[in-house]
């Protein structure tokens, strides 16, 4: 009803645990709000917060009707209150989405959907310890790179892709990539005690607790199933603390201790104070605007023609800043595992680069410099906005601050 919170105690805490576990769900609701955001004609306060909740938990609006989902019985009311969400992952496979129109012994028109059971969750991923790097050093190293008399920003572009493109090539014959179906994390915590104790609290439950005497017993057997997993989640705890013996093992520590969500940027003023944006997009303007003023979407045409600067001048003004050596020194003293940039080139490749390929790198580099111009797939980042600590109104996008992913 309308007097019920709009997002209930047991929701919040559905969402906190897909957001923990990654698990694709599905959520079909009766919301009692009205929101453009599922095609309603208007806002109201319960669709307003709704939708803050919808976005900052990361899912989708599978609803794509303006039909309306309730009816009365006399026809005189109507809206569009019952709504379809979904995790990201979960939401390509929805098809057909549609309300039924057909009279039902019920106020509520009943929606339908096909949902692709057939496909399945899966990531790609490179089995990097099975790759021959030997092989991946001396196929590099054979290839014949083309050499460039002048040097141009399109020409700079099109060097640094023919490169990536050629150690992906390789990659894919000695490491291609794999599918990975998705597997919940697992529960650490988890005893054999526990699950015998849950099955008495179940059995004890569907017994329909018809008397005083059963309902205390379930009171009690509950209990101590709460107790019992407080305990197995303290235990786990000490025991994980128990194995960190160095510093590297402590970013681990420090991120389970953070690991709880702060503020997201979801519905933020818009720079000109015309109101709230409303989708994901807006917000992510919003954001990109204030913090990255005078950036471009991927793909936007390249307006910086530059010069054109010959190899033998590109020596002369950078001399020995970039060198061969400094230029090996620099790929190999970055931690071979840390994961990669847009581009999907790990430092663990860049170790196994021989000479040839180091010096192709070197040269890529003092073009960039004398051009005074960075490559469109070194520009290519990934940002994730943080909210400040402290801050009393999250609705504004200067209480968010960027970190920066780039490529190697």
């Amino acid at each position: 009803s309308h007097k019920d919170p709009v997002v209930s105690s047991n929701l919040t805490k559905l969402a906190d645990y897909l957001n923990t576990t990654g698990i694709p769900a599905l959520i079909c609701a009766d919301s009692n709000a009205w929101s453009r955001l599922w095609n309603s004609p208007s806002n109201n306060a319960r669709g307003e917060e709704l939708e803050e909740w919808i976005i900052s938990n990361q899912l989708a609006v599978v609803s794509n009707s303006s039909t309306p989902t309730f009816v009365s019985h006399n026809g005189r009311d109507e809206s569009l209150i019952d709504i379809t969400l979904a995790t990201h992952g979960l939401a390509p496979l929805i098809e057909n989405w549609y309300v039924n129109p057909s009279l039902q012994y019920s106020d509520h028109r009943r929606i339908e959907f096909q949902l692709n059971f057939d496909a399945k969750f899966t990531s790609t991923y490179r089995d990097y310890n099975k790759c021959d790097w030997g092989e991946f050093c001396n196929r590099l190293e054979a290839i014949e790179w083309h050499t460039i008399d002048s040097w141009t920003p399109n020409q700079l572009d099109t060097q640094v892709e023919y490169f990536e493109n050629c150690i992906f090539e390789i990659l894919d014959e000695l490491c291609p990539e794999r599918k990975s179906e998705f597997k919940p994390t697992p529960i650490t915590w988890w005893t054999p005690e526990l699950s015998a104790q849950r099955k008495v609290v179940r059995r004890v439950a569907k017994s329909r607790c018809r008397n005083q005497y059963d309902r205390d017993t379930l009171a009690v057997e509950r209990s101590y199933y709460k107790t019992l997993i407080s305990k197995a989640k303290r235990e786990a705890w000490h025991a994980l603390v128990d194995k960190m013996e160095n510093a590297l093992e402590i970013p681990k520590l420090k991120k389970i201790l953070l690991s709880k969500a702060g503020p997201n940027p979801c519905l933020l003023n818009k720079p000109d104070n015309s109101g709230m944006t409303e989708t994901v997009e807006e917000t992510l303007n919003a954001l990109m605007d204030k913090h990255f003023p005078g950036s471009l979407p991927l793909g936007t045409p390249p307006t910086f023609l530059g010069p054109v600067i010959s190899q033998e001048a590109i020596d002369d003004i950078i001399g020995d800043v970039v060198t061969d050596e400094k230029t090996k020194k620099a790929l190999r003293g970055f931690n071979r595992n840390k994961a990669p940039g847009p581009d999907g080139i790990k430092p663990l490749i860049m170790h196994n680069f021989g000479p040839k390929a180091i010096h192709q790198v070197a040269s890529l580099y003092k073009a960039s410099l004398a051009l005074g111009y960075m490559p469109e797939s070194w520009r290519t980042s990934r940002a994730v906005f943080i909210p400040k600590l402290g801050k009393a109104d999250y609705t504004s996008t200067g209480s968010y601050r960027p970190i920066i992913l780039l490529s190697f």
